[in-house]
């Protein structure tokens, strides 16, 4: 059956007017909005586009996997959370809940496969365009209502851990849907989603570690479908098979190390110089990495918290409190010492390196938000 593109293109931009309608309006019902906007377009779409091809015999097989890297996902963040703790979760498994959130939420990822897999079968670069800008415009505008744009925090998790990550997943999705189907993909982001919402307890993950999860994650699973299951890569895949995983795990041990310095939890860390405190040996702007180390000397730069906030003085004088070491500092630039003194359990670790005004962009960012 012959496509009819400028049905399916007017499509797409129907849908995505409804979406961009739905963005100037973000509330609390927001999600029962775009419940609504998904299931009637899921309806729809399917009388105008009937035409779905999936070229490969594997599908089943990739459902399997699918199913596979679902769980792993899962289970991954619940081992990480056996290191840094668990809360109780906020949405309770119960009858409401189920109609509030469940229900509502698997209807868009079920409704949005089914768009997609329709919408794609164009297989034309401005259709894979309004697809991708749609399925991610889903996926932020789910969420999007509990963060707040005006807060720095909340604007650097929206940007990170909703548009970045969907984008990533949503690259994976376009190209598994025309090859494999979509209910594999159906299977996999109903597991991923709904087990926050059905288990009592969520593990107490820092939210870079999911953003970075949430990004790498549709990578490696691409590469092991790609590698394994599309016969019109075999031959090419056997080439460059090690190649690609040398990257890959390169990439991923870059990246790990860079969300371990930044979350600032283990034993290096790396924070951004917001102050011209200690402008003689260390400016605003620079990098500073620090060790988590006890044994502090005089002289030493240390990294402390003091009513939430990092600080990067120098010790100037150490004293003792019963067991425990108490430390006295001061800012290179300033001419008197801190007021009170710095106990030992707030010492994150000395300084043994800064990088010159690369996280300037950083302080640009923070203070568009003060």
């Amino acid at each position: 059956m012959k496509i009819n593109r400028k049905i399916a293109y007017t499509i797409e931009i129907l849908l995505l007017l409804c979406l961009l309608i739905c963005a100037f309006f973000i509330s609390s019902n927001t999600r029962y909005i775009l419940f609504f906007i998904v299931l009637i377009f899921s309806i729809g779409v399917p009388f105008f586009v009937k035409k779905e091809n999936i070229p490969y015999t594997t599908k089943d097989k990739v459902k399997k996997v699918m199913i596979v890297f679902a769980i792993l996902y899962v289970v991954l963040f619940y081992t990480l959370g056996i290191y840094t703790g668990f809360y109780n979760s906020l949405i309770k498994f119960n009858f409401k809940n189920i109609f509030l959130y469940i229900i509502p939420i698997s209807v868009i990822i079920i409704g949005t496969e089914i768009i997609r897999s329709k919408l794609l079968v164009l297989n034309t670069k401005i259709s894979y365009l309004l697809v991708m800008i749609i399925t991610v415009g889903i996926d932020v505008l789910l969420y999007i209502n509990i963060y707040d744009l005006k807060v720095l925090g909340d604007f650097l998790v929206i940007l990170g851990f909703l548009i970045f990550s969907s984008i990533s997943t949503n690259i994976l999705f376009n190209y598994m849907s025309p090859r494999y189907g979509k209910n594999s993909i159906i299977i996999y982001r109903l597991i991923t989603t709904l087990f926050v919402y059905i288990i009592p307890v969520t593990p107490n993950v820092y939210i870079y570690f999911r953003t970075f999860v949430r990004i790498i994650y549709p990578f490696i699973i691409y590469l092991h479908i790609d590698s394994r299951y599309n016969p019109d890569r075999e031959i090419e895949r056997r080439v460059d098979k090690n190649k690609q995983t040398i990257q890959l795990v390169s990439l991923f041990a870059v990246l790990t190390l860079f969300i371990m310095l930044i979350s600032c939890k283990f034993t290096f860390g790396a924070i951004v110089i917001g102050s011209g405190s200690m402008k003689k040996s260390i400016d605003k702007g620079d990098i500073v990495v620090f060790k988590n180390n006890k044994e502090i000397k005089r002289g030493d730069v240390i990294v402390f918290e003091k009513e939430g906030i990092k600080v990067v003085h120098r010790v100037v004088e150490i004293s003792h409190k019963g067991n425990n070491n108490i430390y006295y500092t001061k800012g290179d630039a300033n001419q008197n010492m801190d007021k009170g003194y710095v106990e030992e359990d707030k010492v994150l670790g000395n300084v043994i390196f800064k990088i010159k005004y690369i996280g300037k962009p950083s302080l640009w960012l923070r203070e568009q938000f003060s």
